[in-house]
């Protein structure tokens, strides 16, 4: 339980060997890389930035995703919880390798392109046919060929619209002006009526001037033929289309086996783009390649082994142990199974730095205790174990779900045993959990809504000062370990001697109960540690005014852990509102009438429960990280650290099975 122990090695071999050990240090998956730079290498102007071109395999992974993009929705793929139930394709290194090399993915991806660009080109055509249909049966009523029309010599015609609202008088003003022209209405559309005119040839430029002055919108004909046989013709078309479609389209689904042998070597492609981008960290002396990294330094003689079988005899490695101070290592945490679950809570805040301690074995019985105390239904405390056991029995998760559905099986103990404390059983108060005897004699839960808010309030201040207490001696051990005791004196164990006796004061309050002598040793350490505080919190600022201002701000920062510690009812107040919320639904179900109960009761009690079952656990869950983040960490932890990222294959779809070389 405990930050990874690094070296940092440096590393020379030959550029020939550069594939080869690469695959090796992939499947390592125990190396992280640093980013060299020829400016690294002062006075060397040989230095150049190592390359490999990476645009090729980015080109063939898009090809591999566009052809699964487009197969997913025909290939037998296990959806809900057949999906989860069902194992992923284990594959080794050397297998996804092989794999990759008689498996012809090109051919597939331009096979089910060449499909999905057909049925693309079909459908525009489709589109544009089914469109043309659409303003031709607008026309249906034109029974003659503009091609035949254009061909008269003594008659002109026309097409156009005016505003239907204006249509009547548009034909009498017509009718009225030119006589000998023959008008015929073909159709309304919106807010439009088409007209067909035909008149004389003779004077057509004063009919068109007139039906210009009428407001006479000319329609362009996009058509030469008849349109009742265009569009019977269009119909044929459209037929034919569909089924050229159809027939496209099953020769795509065709290609759906495929589907899980294109992610497999999509897996592939990335694993190969993740090997050409590490490149990016190293240079090149002429010939020699030069990599710069860190391994854990129990994994030491192990990468040796693996460099003895990549490049026999054509390496030099050099490795030194990374200071305690180094900002600059990559922190990798070592926990057991408990406390690994809650690693994530701690990534989410900052990677603690080299010479920090890991803070998640400490933080995670706190957040248990936290989660329970505000989700506090043993109810909701047994959906969330059983639900989160079966998931870890029996689904096949990748590695940060299980390790986040393990997070919340360990937290769902903490719910279940505030339940009991609370009598609580989705809202129910049962009389199983009613141990304890409320004032006026009859029976109740060890902590009552009904009876002991207070005494819950009360307790989660009380928590809170020990986790507060807790995070200054964490503080002090650290100082105590660096070798600065008076440190860890002035700025942990003092704050503890005063906030202690400042609530020792308290006492003084409930004199029948607490000795004087305690409220009377409380005052002197509390108005002692103050005067303490004020003349040691400044201590490191150069000046006499620096001393002073900080050591009045280091006494102001009282208040501040007041707060902190009133921070803490909201372990009670997240509890009661949940409770309340339960009883209200469960009230709700009750009151429903017979026979009707039996449905819409139920259907209220499930609903309304599940609803606050994801409420309380969402809430919990943001609180309990924000009580650790704030009120916990701020005491002793800082954060900062690089995250470990080794060097590994980049699979999605397949598992790698673990080997020899391959320890995570």
């Amino acid at each position: 339980m405990a930050i990874v122990k690094m070296n940092r090695f440096s590393l020379l071999t030959f550029e020939r060997n550069k594939q080869i050990l690469l695959k090796t240090l992939q499947a390592f998956e125990q190396v992280h890389f640093k980013r060299l730079s020829p400016d690294d290498f002062e006075g060397m102007d040989v230095i150049r930035r190592n390359v490999e071109n990476a645009a090729a395999l980015e080109n063939e992974l898009s090809r591999v995703n566009y052809a699964t993009d487009r197969l997913k929705p025909y290939a037998e793929i296990p959806k809900g919880i057949k999906a989860m139930l069902t194992p992923p394709q284990e594959m080794s290194f050397e297998e996804l390798d092989r794999f990759a090399s008689e498996y012809d993915a090109a051919a597939a991806c331009e096979s089910v392109r060449g499909c999905d660009e057909r049925i693309k080109s079909i459908h525009a055509e489709l589109s544009r046919v089914k469109t043309e249909n659409d303003n031709l049966r607008l026309w249906a009523g034109f029974d003659a060929a503009p091609s035949e029309l254009d061909k008269l010599k003594h008659v002109r015609y026309i097409t156009g619209a005016v505003n239907k609202k204006t249509a009547p008088d548009f034909l009498v003003n017509l009718e009225a002006a030119f006589p000998s022209a023959y008008v015929e209405t073909l159709h309304t559309v919106k807010d439009d009526t088409v007209f067909f005119v035909v008149a004389p040839a003779d004077g057509w430029d004063a009919l068109t001037a007139e039906l210009k002055n009428m407001g006479f919108t000319r329609i362009t004909l996009s058509f030469t033929g008849i349109p009742a046989d265009k569009v019977r013709e269009n119909e044929k078309r459209i037929a034919t289309l569909a089924l050229e479609a159809e027939a496209a389209l099953e020769e795509l689904k065709s290609h759906a086996p495929q589907y899980a042998m294109l992610l497999t070597a999509a897996d592939h492609y990335r694993t190969a783009l993740e090997r050409a981008k590490a490149c990016e960290n190293f240079v090149n002396l002429s010939d020699v390649l030069i990599i710069e990294g860190w391994v854990p330094q129990e994994e030491s003689p192990n990468l040796k082994k693996l460099l003895d079988t990549a490049c026999p005899n054509e390496y030099y490695i050099e490795e030194t142990a990374v200071e305690a101070d180094s900002a600059e290592v990559p922190i990798a945490l070592k926990n057991n199974r408990f406390a690994r679950a809650f690693e994530d809570v701690t990534a989410m805040f900052a990677m603690p730095r080299y010479n920090e301690i890991d803070p998640t074995p400490l933080l995670a019985p706190f957040y248990i205790l936290f989660f329970g105390l505000m989700v506090g239904d043993f109810g909701y405390g047994l959906v969330l174990l059983i639900a989160t056991a079966l998931l870890l029995k029996f689904a096949h998760l990748k590695k940060s779900m299980r390790r986040f559905m393990q997070f919340f099986f360990f937290l769902s103990f903490g719910v279940i045993f505030a339940g009991f404390l609370y009598g609580s059983f989705f809202g129910f108060a049962l009389d199983i959990f009613k141990v304890a005897t409320a004032p006026d004699g009859t029976a109740k839960a060890i902590l009552s809504s009904d009876y002991d808010i207070l005494v819950m309030l009360v307790m989660s201040v009380v928590i809170g000062v020990v986790q507060v207490f807790f995070g200054f001696g964490v503080k002090a051990y650290m100082a105590f370990r660096d070798g600065k005791p008076l440190e860890a004196f002035l700025d942990s164990i003092l704050w503890i001697i005063t906030l202690t006796c400042g609530l020792g004061m308290f006492s003084g309050a409930a004199p029948d109960v607490v000795p004087a002598i305690v409220f009377t040793i409380s005052q002197y350490g509390f108005f002692g540690g103050l005067i303490l505080l004020f003349l040691t919190q400044g201590r490191s600022s150069p000046s006499i005014g620096g001393k002073i201002g900080n050591g009045l701000m280091g006494v102001y920062g009282i208040t501040g852990y007041i707060g902190d510690f009133i921070s803490y009812s909201r372990l009670t107040a997240i509890a009661l509102s949940g409770a309340y919320i339960a009883s209200s639904f469960d009230m709700m179900a009750v009151m429903i009438p017979m026979p009707a109960r039996i449905i819409f009761g139920t259907l209220i009690f499930l609903v309304g429960n599940l609803l606050n079952m994801g409420l309380g656990f969402l809430g919990a869950y943001v609180h309990g990280a924000r009580l650790q983040f704030v009120e916990f960490f701020g005491k002793f932890y800082e954060g900062g650290g690089i995250p470990f990222k080794p060097f590994s294959p980049k699979n999605v779809f397949i598992t790698l099975k673990e080997t020899k070389t391959n320890h995570n």
